[in-house]
């Protein structure tokens, strides 16, 4: 997702390790709001764990930029908090939505 706004407005960051790559998923947009909230989970990536993360088209998340991992869908609104676990070697990711009528 190319975006204009800035990395303030994103929050509750994870980073990960995976194949050679540190990658950075953050929570973008606003939640809390039903229907009219924008909460989504975006992800770049970095070879370094101090940066910068780049999306997809090579934009950077310290500028609100970020390749889309998780949006809103059907009555799923919101999604948001990246989590990893890890369990008899298996990954598996972690999140919330808020559920709408």
């Amino acid at each position: 997702m190319r975006a204009s706004t800035s990395s303030s407005q994103s929050e509750a960051a994870d980073i990960i390790f995976h194949d050679g790559y540190f990658y950075l998923f953050v929570n973008h947009g606003s939640c809390c709001q039903g229907r009219q909230s924008t909460y989504n989970i975006r992800v770049g990536r970095s070879k370094k764990v101090t940066g910068p993360y780049l999306d997809k088209h090579g934009e950077d998340l310290a500028r609100g930029a970020g390749t889309l991992f998780l949006v809103a869908a059907g009555t799923q609104i919101g999604p948001g908090h990246f989590g990893l676990l890890v369990e008899d070697g298996v990954e598996k990711f972690s999140c919330h939505y808020a559920a709408a009528p």
